[in-house]
């Protein structure tokens, strides 16, 4: 018995959740925050942490000029601005990151419950088959003492027997002659089958292609079928990869 592998992402596997849009992950891929990203906002906060702070002093000051009391805090007002709006991107971005990790380790922790789950149902499996191994293995025993007295048996029919085996012979060369006719015969319908198949990319090329362009590609003359070209509309830059009119990737 075999079963294939199931795939990283399929529904019945624990898969990561996560809130940011940004930073997400699937069963198969985990896109984060480029490391250069996250060190440029770092490198952004931290200056604007220190212009804020090199600028507390002096905001806090009282400017006496002309006998009056001047207060120059509100200079201050467009620096604090800039560190909160720095802070709460710093912020935001490595929320993200923090619940992205977080959201893999559930789910990783997740996955291996979930494989725990299916190894212990395995291994039950494997219990099973060794059972019955066992209960199969007593009645090859019992067999082989019933074939011991079918041996005196069968000594009386080997001459039937050899007259058989001669016969199956004979038939068995025969049907591999057979067999080797047919294999030839599907060899050649195969290519003859991929040759068609080139010969509908070809046509289908042509028909899209303007009239004044339409370029027959020359190989598709003389294929016998597994050297026929077939890559005719593979190189399509239509939406999507598609072919449409006038679209159908660069002429042989």
């Amino acid at each position: 018995m075999t079963q294939d592998l199931l795939p990283a992402d399929s529904a019945d596997f624990p898969d990561a959740s996560e809130s940011c849009l940004l930073n997400n992950a699937d069963g198969t891929n985990v896109n984060r925050f480029p490391t250069a990203v996250v060190i440029a906002d770092d490198v952004i906060f931290f200056i604007a942490d220190v212009l804020r702070e090199s600028a507390q002093d002096a905001c806090k000051e009282v400017i006496v000029a002309l006998g009056e009391g001047g207060n120059t805090s509100l200079l201050c007002i467009p620096l604090d601005v800039i560190w909160i709006a720095a802070k709460a991107v710093n912020e935001g971005i490595h929320f993200c990151d923090d619940d992205l990790t977080g959201a893999l380790t559930d789910a990783s922790y997740k996955r291996l419950g979930a494989i725990h789950n299916d190894l212990a149902a395995v291994q039950t499996g494997v219990t099973t088959i060794d059972t019955n191994t066992s209960n199969v293995g007593n009645q090859i025993s019992t067999v082989g003492a019933q074939v011991l007295t079918v041996g005196a048996q069968v000594s009386g029919v080997s001459t039937q027997v050899s007259n058989l085996d001669n016969h199956l012979a004979a038939d068995f060369a025969a049907l591999t002659a057979q067999l080797i006719n047919l294999q030839a015969s599907v060899d050649l319908a195969n290519q003859r089958l991929l040759k068609t198949i080139a010969g509908e990319a070809q046509i289908m090329k042509l028909v899209l292609t303007p009239e004044a362009k339409r370029i027959l590609a020359p190989s598709i003359l003389t294929c016998t079928g597994s050297n026929c070209p077939t890559d005719l509309l593979a190189n399509c830059t239509g939406p999507g990869g598609a072919c449409t009119w006038n679209n159908v990737g660069p002429l042989p």
